[in-house]
């Protein structure tokens, strides 16, 4: 242990080291990584917690949702490395960080309101979706983005008054009745 405290590097002669003599090794140097054949999963949640960011070291083959959540709870942007993306994970990046739509998953019906928070226009996304956008979720999209008025397939009259509220320019886009 004294030896591997001084020189970590020498981690990589010693047959089997325990998870004790790794993390000695690991204090010191992260490089070690590289040298170690397998890296035990007790150290790989460990090292996680230190750095989400060795997320990327780890094979697809040895990740879990729970390491990957360990590494974005640490670093949110070790999701990127994540080859496992559930919605769950998708979901504690945006309450870390609601801009972070950028490296999420996909577009779930669930995360709409991060979504359309983060872009109006991603509204669009969801149009398909009967029930999901709600006039309320339009009419925020509308606010930040007048232009999303104009991404809305057939508006209701409410829509476009308030629409016209916040943006007069867009009357030329309402259709004209008596």
């Amino acid at each position: 242990e004294e030896v591997i405290n001084e020189y970590p590097m020498l981690i990589q002669y010693v047959y089997e080291p325990n998870d004790d003599l790794i993390k000695v090794a690991l204090r010191k140097d992260l490089n070690v990584l590289q040298y170690l054949k397998r890296i035990p999963v007790s150290i790989q949640t460990w090292i996680l917690s230190q750095n989400g960011m060795i997320l990327e070291h780890i094979d697809a083959a040895e990740q879990t949702e729970e390491l990957v959540e360990i590494a974005i709870r640490e670093n949110i942007n070790a999701y990127k490395y994540a080859y496992i993306k559930t919605l769950t994970l998708d979901l504690i990046v945006l309450e870390q960080d609601p801009t972070r739509v950028d490296i999420i998953s996909g577009y779930h019906p669930e995360l709409i309101d991060y979504i359309v928070d983060y872009n109006p226009r991603f509204i669009t996304k969801f149009l398909d979706t009967p029930g999901l956008v709600t006039d309320e979720l339009k009419r925020r999209a509308i606010a930040v983005d007048s232009s999303v008025y104009r991404l809305i397939p057939t508006p209701d009259l409410e829509l476009m008054k308030y629409a016209a509220l916040v943006d007069l320019d867009l009357m030329d886009y309402m259709p004209y009745s008596n």
